[in-house]
């Protein structure tokens, strides 16, 4: 196992928000002055940021495997069902209130434009915490408040888009020993995270160009004085040559400033040219990727990548695709909190690359309802990142108890293969199944830490009777293993420069049960109850940090 691992006197070690655990990361180092290569350590996986959605930003299926568990109520998502709309049932906004177990207050506003062929606009308010948790009671508690203001313009040929959000998190870091004596304002973290996102596209017919142009900007700090800001701008243009063959240029620019024990800047360059050939039943499209990759300690690189797809629909019914690929993720603060919520803001930052990439499956439709996807990804990666416990010196615990990223050196071979089968009767009932499964290729046979090999989910919606609606969440995750340094200071390690001793645990199978019901009083009031959790089991996503046992949360919703 290659990890690297800085050391200092003083050591240190993201937002799927709302209800669910999330990734962390520390970084300890020798020096207060740090020059970061472009890349080079590695170990997990966490999400990206993508320097442009328009041409088709880098996928790491496994990104979502560690989906997230509840430490607080969770704003679950169930698949929708829709029965017809009368007059009085459009109503487009609603205020839901309830309260759960653990001293577990819900909030949520939402107040949105009427239906309007040329506007569409909203502001949402959400609240969700629990101030106890599963360890030492309030030492685990966690929440978050967020707001959002959101629209859209439609002229006929283009839309216009733009969004203003908040999000104010906190948590504790309460994967300490039992028995540890801990001040609750030490082990304290809070997320303030301010986005803005602007978008422009073409719409329709009229124009013989179709293009997208969207810029975002992301704020996002802690407690511990630790601030990042990332900002990009990505589009696309496409034009038809000749009849059936089409031109794309799809561009982004992406640049982060981290500011914590040190400074550091980075920035990336993305330019693809494609050619497209579509015909009846048939797309397939081909081009190079080059990516400039630099940053503050004048590193600088540029790398070429393939990028082909092709898409085969002999019928409406079935499209079979492939697809080859490559590309660069820029690892930021603001994603790697976003996965972990335990990581510490002290940890590494570092691009993954995937140096290869293919894959395919196929889609196919049944009526009634009935819709089937599988298929598979193999991606070759450099610097994949997986998360660890701290081994920092400390003796603050928000350094020591907090979870650090480590960038694996070497290669990483990931395939995944998946298989989907859904079925939606409108205005009745909507069931989905899907399985995953993960195989990581490491060197000198290392593991992909805190990375599952199986994941199993079911969701379903079922209106039972018109006043009466049942949706349910079932998830399975097995195979995950996770180093465990311990809570003692291998000070031997220190003095020689040697990566400290660890011990693989396997971590217990996880089956998350969540259970929603609904019951429809009249046209705007309803009452809800929500269970979480459902085994009572206090199951570790991440090594010391157990989740909470049963949940249960009810309230009514008010719409208007």
């Amino acid at each position: 196992m290659c990890i690297g691992i800085w050391v200092s006197a003083t050591l240190s070690c993201p937002r799927n928000v709302g209800n669910e655990i999330e990734s962390a990361e520390v970084v300890i180092s020798k020096e207060r002055e740090l020059t970061l290569p472009i890349a080079n350590r590695n170990f997990q996986k966490i999400p990206p940021i993508a320097i442009s959605e328009a041409f088709g930003k880098q996928q790491y299926n496994f990104v979502d495997v560690p989906f997230k568990i509840p430490v607080s109520v969770t704003r679950t998502r169930y698949p929708s069902v829709n029965p017809e709309r009368t007059t009085e049932d459009n109503l487009y906004n609603h205020v839901k209130l309830g309260f759960g177990n653990f001293l577990s207050p819900l909030a949520e506003i939402s107040v949105n434009s009427t239906e309007n062929e040329q506007l569409a606009a909203g502001i949402e308010i959400n609240h969700r915490s629990s101030l106890l948790g599963p360890v030492d009671e309030r030492n685990s508690g966690n929440g978050e408040t967020s707001g959002r203001i959101y629209g859209k313009v439609f002229s006929g040929t283009e839309v216009l888009s733009g969004s203003l959000s908040y999000s104010n998190r906190f948590l504790h870091y309460y994967g300490y020993p039992e028995g540890f004596e801990v001040d609750r304002d030490s082990i304290r973290q809070t997320f303030q995270t301010l986005n803005v996102d602007l978008g422009i596209e073409s719409v329709g017919d009229e124009y013989p160009i179709d293009y997208k142009l969207r810029g975002f900007g992301i704020n996002h700090r802690d407690a511990f004085d630790v601030a990042e800001t990332t900002y990009g701008v990505n589009g696309m243009i496409g034009a038809e040559l000749i009849e059936g063959f089409k031109f794309n240029l799809y561009a982004g620019v992406l640049g982060s400033n981290y500011e914590g024990e040190y400074t550091y800047k980075r920035n990336l360059i993305d330019l693809k040219p494609t050619v497209s050939f579509e015909t009846s039943g048939v797309l397939i499209e081909a081009g190079v990727k080059a990516v400039l990759q630099s940053d503050s300690s004048e590193n600088s690189k540029t790398s070429l990548f393939p990028f082909a797809k092709a898409e085969f629909a002999p019928f409406d019914e079935l499209k079979v695709y492939a697809n080859v690929d490559g590309g660069v993720e820029m690892n930021t603060y603001y994603s790697l909190s976003n996965q972990n919520m335990f990581v510490s803001g002290k940890t590494e930052l570092q691009n993954t690359i995937k140096k290869i990439g293919f894959g395919g499956g196929a889609k196919a439709y049944f009526n009634p309802g009935f819709s089937f996807h599988a298929g598979f990804d193999f991606g070759l990666y450099e610097q994949m990142p997986f998360f660890g416990g701290s081994t920092n010196l400390s003796s603050v615990p928000s350094d020591r108890f907090s979870y650090t990223t480590y960038y694996y050196n070497g290669d990483v071979q990931l395939l995944n293969g998946f298989g989907e089968i859904s079925y939606s009767r409108l205005g009745n009932v909507s069931v989905s199944l899907r399985a995953d499964y993960y195989n990581y290729t490491l060197e000198q046979d290392d593991v992909p830490w805190h990375m599952p090999n199986l994941k199993l989910s079911s969701i379903l919606s079922w209106q039972i009777v018109p006043s009466f609606t049942l949706s349910s969440q079932i998830y399975y995750l097995g195979g995950i293993q996770a180093p465990d340094f311990g809570f003692e200071t291998c000070f031997e390690c220190i003095l020689d420069g040697t990566d400290p001793p660890f011990t693989i645990v396997d971590l217990d199978d996880i089956i998350d049960v969540n259970l929603n019901l609904e019951y429809k009083i009249n046209t705007q009031f309803s009452a809800f109850l929500v269970g979480n959790n459902l085994l009572g089991k206090n199951y570790e996503r991440y090594l010391n940090y157990p989740v909470r046992g049963l949940q249960i949360t009810g309230g009514i919703i008010w719409r208007f």
